[in-house]
């Protein structure tokens, strides 16, 4: 398992939503009762205290490996709806197989996954809808991401039941997530139908 931590200009974001998505991963799964705290965890490399990285915590009953990486957010103006019933990803999980296989079938820029008749998210995102008021998230995500309940819990951003059919209702969506904020994310210019 691994958490994808933002680091911009030597300041870690959400470590205390990283910290306890960690800790629930390693109860549920390993059953481990001992927390494991980013914050005491992580210090920021010199050669990171200016720009923007990311950083890869991979871990299993203690942490194995602190990755950090320049990072650079990838373009995505298009996705592909997909439909998947049985996928499965409520932590962050290296196999990342069932998400490249879905992809593979697309010539968009990345999926939109529908499980069970709800939009869920992308490969690598929660996903954003502007209905002319207000900016809604699914209520269905595959991943409860850091940056969607840091927006949530701000009132940024409102969770709604949507439906492929509800697409026509927004006027634009974006992706957000750990490095992607709601203002660094591009309007999403074509979804796909399957």
């Amino acid at each position: 398992m691994f958490e994808t931590i933002k680091l911009l200009d030597g300041v870690f974001f959400n470590l205390d939503l990283h910290s306890k998505r960690m800790n629930d991963a390693r109860g549920h799964l390993l059953h481990s009762e001992q927390d494991i705290h980013l914050q005491s965890l992580l210090t920021v490399p010199e050669k990171c205290k200016k720009g923007l990285f990311k950083c890869r915590v991979v871990y299993d009953h203690c942490v194995h490996k602190i990755i950090f990486s320049h990072y650079k957010i990838r373009p995505v103006k298009t996705l592909q709806m997909v439909h998947a019933d049985d996928i499965h990803y409520s932590f962050k999980f290296t196999d990342r197989l069932p998400f490249e296989q879905l992809k593979s079938k697309t010539n968009a820029d990345d999926i939109l996954i529908i499980k069970k008749g709800l939009i869920t998210d992308t490969s690598f995102s929660n996903i954003v809808f502007f209905d002319g008021n207000k900016w809604v998230t699914p209520d269905s995500p595959l991943l409860n991401g850091t940056k969607r309940q840091e927006l949530l819990a701000k009132g940024i951003i409102y969770e709604k039941r949507i439906r492929p059919a509800d697409l026509k209702k927004f006027s634009k969506a974006r992706l957000i997530n750990t490095m992607i904020d709601m203002e660094d994310g591009q309007d999403i210019e074509f979804v796909l139908p399957v």
